[in-house]
């Protein structure tokens, strides 16, 4: 990874804050719905990664779909190891105004300096 920066290049990551997510079997994000569509975005949780689903439903058209992608909650600690691994400084962030990180934080912005 290194190697791809240039010289004082930066990589800025920005996720969310898994650790203030309830740790349920299933955690619902929001809904969304009118006379034409439902939308619910969720969180399945399992061992070691997490399914973020989106289930859409068109009443209109009376069909439903179910869009699923897997995301692996990395930490702060994951970071850390990749920055030492490749020599880079690591700055840690709150939010993209580069707020505070605390733990309750929503989210967790990430920047790696060659």
């Amino acid at each position: 990874m290194k190697n791809l920066l240039n010289e004082n290049g930066r990589i800025l990551i920005q996720i969310i804050n898994y650790s203030v997510i309830p740790k349920n079997e299933e955690y619902i994000l929001n809904k969304f719905e009118n006379e034409e569509i439902s939308i619910i975005r969720k969180y399945h949780f399992n061992k070691n990664e997490i399914d973020f689903l989106i289930d859409l439903v068109d009443k209109r058209e009376n069909k439903s779909q179910q869009i699923l992608t897997k995301i692996y909650p990395h930490t702060l600690e994951d970071f850390e190891k990749l920055a030492e691994y490749n020599s880079l400084k690591i700055n840690v962030y709150g939010n993209l105004n580069k707020g505070s990180f605390k733990n309750i934080s929503k989210d967790f912005v990430i920047c790696l300096t060659k």
